[in-house]
């Protein structure tokens, strides 16, 4: 008897687990439908397909996988008041799910920035389009000037403080210090409490630095008072990081002091070759055959740098018209008759030369600082 009773209940079990099974295999199946055309490119069809499927089955084991996707499509799409209704659903019905924590937070961070009745969702969904549109474009200028009139239509934006420093550091990045100053100014003043006001301030003694003005950074970090722990390790990060450019701006002082020494003898040996001031003035025209080949060279690549990076653009032209004007003047100087020994110390000086150049042209726009900090953090305009 008992024998017969667990047969009858094993056999329950199985009739109704079976078809279980089969409509996780169907809602499987249909979820990566879903993703396929996703991966095709078809945004709103996968986006259709994944809330079909949570709709169809609500109750299954994929219904939340589905509405998550959903809702990151919509929020892809600009379409917020649509991802926080996705997001909520999740949280509302899978309370007790693998992703009901990260609903919740995506649903609070949508909120945060639209309002909780949608009010700013269009201005919101501008900003996350302006914000990748400039990431992605190799000139941001467009996409940072429209962001700028964005923040300008809608003062009361609940994301206005932190949308106004990410466009004064995104501005910064491109060597634009004047607008970037200006919005970085605004989100200080328009912080909306004392942590947000140390991060602005935190920025605005970077940007000076950037500028290189090192003393008005410090004397703006030290007047801070960190609202944390973390705030102050930021702060001391910072400072640390001036005494590090403190030393690169002595040797910036002896890379030009060391050009104007090559420069002076350059000019003398030049006398000298030619006896006198006017003949050594001569001797500079017509230019060198070196200088004929390299200064069309050099055009040219300075407009291809022109298309991308700004502070790149300008550290690429001040190497070109440096190296142009060391072939210049050194091939006037090679023209001339030079001792074993003169020959020697003239290659020593024009590789010094160059040197100090590319030094130069790297420290003054802070353009290796980008390039660590691109190193160390990876390319990322938000």
């Amino acid at each position: 008897m008992i024998a017969r009773a667990l047969a009858l209940a094993l056999a329950l079990v199985v009739v109704a687990v079976a078809p279980a099974r089969a409509d996780d295999a169907a809602d499987q199946a249909a979820f990566t439908a879903a993703s396929q055309r996703l991966a095709a490119g078809d945004a709103a069809g996968a986006r259709a397909a994944f809330e079909a499927l949570a709709a169809a089955a609500p109750d299954g084991r994929w219904a939340d996988d589905a509405l998550a996707e959903a809702a990151a499509l919509a929020e892809a799409a600009g379409d917020l008041a649509g991802a926080r209704a996705l997001w909520g659903r999740i949280v509302h019905d899978h309370g007790d799910g693998r992703l009901a924590r990260r609903a919740q937070a995506r649903l609070d961070a949508l909120v945060a920035a639209g309002g909780a009745d949608g009010r700013f969702d269009a201005v919101a969904a501008a900003h996350e389009r302006l914000v990748r549109a400039a990431a992605a474009a190799e000139d941001p200028h467009a996409a940072l000037t429209e962001l700028g009139a964005v923040l300008d239509g809608a003062p009361a934006y609940p994301a206005w403080f932190v949308a106004a420093v990410w466009l004064g550091q995104a501005w910064g990045r491109i060597g634009e210090r004047r607008l970037a100053a200006t919005w970085l100014d605004r989100a200080i003043a328009r912080a909306p409490g004392p942590a947000e006001r140390f991060r602005g301030e935190l920025e605005r003694a970077r940007l000076d630095a950037d500028a290189g003005a090192l003393a008005a950074a410090r004397t703006r970090l030290t007047a801070l008072t960190p609202p944390d722990a973390v705030a102050a390790d930021a702060r001391a990060e910072l400072l640390a990081e001036l005494d590090r450019r403190a030393a690169r701006s002595r040797w910036r002082h002896l890379a030009w002091g060391a050009l104007a020494i090559l420069a002076l003898a350059a000019a003398a040996t030049l006398r000298r070759q030619r006896r006198g001031w006017r003949a050594a003035g001569r001797a500079l025209w017509p230019p060198p055959v070196e200088v004929a080949y390299l200064a069309p060279v050099a055009i040219g690549v300075a407009l291809v740098a022109r298309t991308g990076n700004p502070l790149a653009a300008a550290a690429v032209e001040r190497i070109l018209v440096g190296g142009v004007a060391v072939a210049w003047l050194g091939g006037a100087v090679a023209r001339g008759p030079l001792a074993l020994a003169a020959r020697l110390a003239f290659v020593a000086a024009v590789t010094l030369a160059v040197a100090a150049i590319a030094y130069l042209a790297v420290v003054d726009d802070q353009l290796l600082d980008l390039l660590l900090e691109t190193w160390r953090s990876g390319h990322d305009m938000r």
